[in-house]
């Protein structure tokens, strides 16, 4: 959905998002991958994060 309309997903109750999810696991290892609220973030945050590396 964000790929295609550029709209994040955020705030579904109950339920998280890839990008919601590997946010909270990195943060529950005590690595904060954004500035941004914890569970709050979209696929393009996590790109902009200076704690990940792109290994293609």
């Amino acid at each position: 959905m964000y790929l295609l309309t550029g709209l994040p997903i955020r705030d579904a109750p109950h339920r998280l998002n890839c990008s919601e999810t590997v946010d909270r696991m990195f943060a529950a290892a005590g690595i904060n991958l954004t500035p941004d609220e914890l569970g709050k973030v979209t696929p393009g945050d996590l790109v902009k994060s200076n704690h990940l590396l792109k290994i293609a």
